[in-house]
């Protein structure tokens, strides 16, 4: 794993480049709408934003048959655009679960692994301190989402066409509407690739195994009576590091890779 970058203003114009590499290309974003979606028409479809993937389910859950459509869309998607390369080989790829039954029966982790992704799931209870998306990329997207609306709502007649009226919106309209909400906010928190570094980096996604960058773990919630995040001391770590190095070495003789 590489070192964090620098934060600092010159230290980001230099890690620029490398973050932008490792960022710029993020899944597509996905919507679960109420409903079962049988009668939508062909004209709404065709008016969604076409960078966002549209799912129906009856209490907009993500149910198991509503995660396995995602992973053969919106996932497959991204795996071949970013994981794929021009002779047809795919790259292996993590997707972190909060360890929910729609993310943890076999027919799902199957389908996931024939795309090459291996599954990570968080301990129950957990993502709040864990997780990426709930470190700040979430509220982010909400956020956006929000001033997206806002502005949709100054334009001329739109205040009166939301709450209703003689040229009030039709749940149509508002489907739609979601869609170009969502995809113009989730495309500008995406551009901000130190705070996509920020969020894996503070939650411990981004932890190395000489334990360098330890103090910029930084979990937004921690349990009660817990002021900060502490680990091992200096001579178990060391101990620890030498284990792994060893580990390591004898899996990359076997595999007759070369060391790192």
């Amino acid at each position: 794993m590489k070192a964090p970058p620098d934060n600092s203003e010159s230290g980001k114009r230099k890690n620029r480049e490398p973050l932008e590499t490792k960022f710029a290309k993020q899944p597509r974003a996905a919507i679960i709408f109420r409903g079962k979606g049988l009668r939508i028409k062909e004209s709404e479809k065709a008016a969604w934003d076409p960078d966002v993937d549209v799912f129906f389910q009856p209490k907009a859950w993500v149910d198991r048959p509503t995660a396995l459509k995602i992973v053969k869309t919106t996932w497959k998607k991204h795996v071949d655009e970013c994981h794929t390369s021009a002779d047809g080989t795919v790259e292996e790829t993590m997707c972190l679960f909060d360890n929910l039954d729609a993310q943890t029966h076999a027919e799902f982790t199957a389908e996931l692994k024939a795309l090459k992704t291996i599954s990570f799931f968080y301990p129950g209870g957990e993502t709040d301190e864990l997780a990426p998306v709930d470190a700040g990329y979430g509220k982010d997207v909400k956020h956006g989402v929000g001033l997206e609306m806002d502005s949709w709502l100054e334009g001329e007649g739109n205040l009166a066409k939301w709450e209703g009226g003689a040229s009030a919106l039709t749940a149509s309209d508002r489907r739609v509407l979601m869609t170009m909400w969502v995809s113009a906010a989730k495309k500008k928190v995406d551009q901000k690739y130190f705070s996509l570094w920020r969020y894996f980096e503070k939650t411990g996604g981004l932890m190395t195994v000489d334990g360098s960058g330890d103090d910029q773990i930084k979990p937004t919630k921690l349990p009660d009576g817990v002021s900060e995040y502490t680990f091992v001391d200096e001579e178990a770590e060391s101990k620890e590091v030498e284990e792994a190095a060893m580990w390591a070495a004898h899996r990359c003789a076997k595999a007759k890779l070369p060391r790192l």
